[in-house]
């Protein structure tokens, strides 16, 4: 008798453990990235790519870019995102430059799913305000000199 019962238990944690993993997969905000007035969100996906490519590392870089060209930044020349922890550090450069746009973006959530990964990003709407970029001085007037 309580073998059954234990068995009929671990039937049952077993199939709601299945139930809250199929829950997850893919993340809802995959398809519906949160909306939020003080927050810029984006995600980004990656399946295996090889040993020595982390598909993480992908989905982070996909999802800046994202956010990036929604947000209209020039990041063209480069744009790396890597992950220390919960703390996120990106290098970003336009044909100006240096980019700080993206500096206080966040790490949210990753889910991995099958092979493949999905990582959710923020930038606060006001970092992203504040450090809109504006062209240097000498080459918003038009040549004077002529």
């Amino acid at each position: 008798m309580i073998l059954a019962a234990r068995s009929v238990l671990t039937c049952g944690l077993l199939s709601l453990l299945l139930a809250a993993c199929s829950s997850t997969c893919p993340p809802s905000w995959l398809d519906a990235l949160p909306e939020n007035r003080e927050w810029h969100y984006a995600a980004g996906s990656c399946g295996l790519l090889g040993l020595e490519i982390r598909p993480e590392r992908v989905a982070l870089n996909r999802a800046a870019r994202t956010l990036a060209e929604r947000l209209d930044l020039d990041v063209q020349v480069q744009l790396t995102v890597t992950r220390l922890g919960e703390r996120l550090v990106v290098e970003a450069y336009g044909a100006a430059g240096p980019n700080h746009a993206l500096d206080a973006l966040e790490f949210v959530e990753s889910t991995r799913c099958g092979e493949r990964v999905h990582v959710l990003l923020r930038l606060p709407a006001a970092s992203a305000r504040a450090n809109d970029a504006t062209p240097p001085a000498d080459s918003a007037a038009p040549d004077a000199a002529r």
